[in-house]
């Protein structure tokens, strides 16, 4: 699984889910979304881009894997 930080990271900032709408030329309820999810099923390369660049972080310090637990036998 991956964890999406969005939410943390914006917490680090000190930045709102309506300010990142505006910094990474997003829509404000896209943004409220991402800002809201831990994990998500698919995100746009080009909508983590404009947050890498508008937050001014690597890629890795949004997305974190969590490795799924493995079953013994």
């Amino acid at each position: 699984m991956i964890n999406f930080r969005l939410k943390e990271v914006l917490a680090l900032k000190g930045i709102t889910a309506y300010r990142i709408a505006s910094m990474a030329n997003l829509s404000v309820p896209t943004a409220y979304r991402l800002a809201r999810a831990s994990t998500l099923r698919r995100l746009d390369m080009g909508t983590l881009e404009r947050l890498c660049d508008a937050l001014d972080v690597e890629p890795g310090e949004l997305l974190q894997r969590v490795p799924k637990k493995s079953s013994k036998k």
